[in-house]
């Protein structure tokens, strides 16, 4: 079944690069690349990008998983437009929306240009996508909204507003957090990778204005492991089984390792 779900979450991947397209067109540029990111709408089994435009004339550009389409939504959340994912490639299902824009008054002009990052060259790119079974998509929203509760749980221990996003790139649902002037925290889960064979939690720090991160005395974990690597520092804990996770076992984990990084 895992393995089911790394490959959807490959194609969903893949998928989103259309809705980052669509989000670096429309939506005013943010210098961190916010503008191009996604949200895990759990409630309506949506991937949801950036509003476009201005009060009632907005609209926004989404990945339908359960019906698996793409969609444009209005305000009241009405469908405008829908474009089936099955059977179509890559190529296709852009040039099907680019032919779409003028009806919605949009300029076509720019959307199928390349990104300005690059994601690992899958083998199925321009091969007609086939509907997932619905038991995949099912757990790879249950994965995805589990990572939008614990972003939402630790914000909430740390009493500072932050915005669990996806970002098209490396396709994790994070958060960035700063406690205080010196330290950022990135918080969230990633899909998984050669290093993980399941979704995992990552935890980093960040010091600025001169602090550093000191790993020579980190404290053993209840859950999860630390990663003290050249490229990257942080913990890390593997989710095999997100419909078994315990709250109480996020919480250790969440709670242990934040209390680290703020004493310093």
């Amino acid at each position: 079944m895992m393995q089911a779900h790394n490959q959807l979450d490959h194609h969903i991947h893949q998928l989103t690069q259309i809705v980052a397209k669509v989000n670096r067109t429309y939506v005013p540029k943010e210098d961190d690349d916010s503008h191009t990111n996604l949200y895990f709408d759990a409630i309506g089994e949506r991937l949801l990008g950036r509003w476009i435009g201005e009060e009632d004339d907005r609209k926004v550009f989404a990945i339908n998983i359960k019906s698996f389409e793409f969609e444009w939504l209005n305000p009241q959340r009405q469908l405008v437009q829908s474009f089936p994912i099955a059977g179509n490639t890559t190529s296709q299902l852009e040039e099907a929306i680019a032919l779409s824009l003028p009806e919605l008054g949009m300029d076509p002009a720019g959307f199928r240009e390349k990104l300005h990052f690059e994601i690992p060259t899958y083998a199925f790119a321009e091969k007609p996508f086939e509907v997932p079974a619905m038991e995949t998509r099912e757990l790879w929203m249950a994965y995805r909204n589990l990572a939008n509760r614990v972003c939402h749980l630790l914000q909430g221990h740390l009493h500072i507003v932050a915005e669990p996003r996806i970002w098209p790139h490396h396709f994790d649902t994070g958060i960035y957090i700063k406690p205080s002037l010196n330290l950022g925290l990135g918080f969230g889960m990633s899909m998984a990778d050669k290093r993980m064979p399941s979704p995992y939690f990552y935890f980093a720090a960040y010091g600025s204005r001169g602090r550093k991160i000191n790993y020579d005395s980190i404290p053993e974990l209840e859950f999860g492991e630390w990663w003290i690597r050249e490229d990257w520092k942080g913990a890390v804990w593997q989710i095999p089984d997100c419909r078994n996770v315990k709250f109480e076992h996020i919480q250790r984990f969440l709670i242990q390792i934040s209390e680290w990084y703020l004493k310093g």
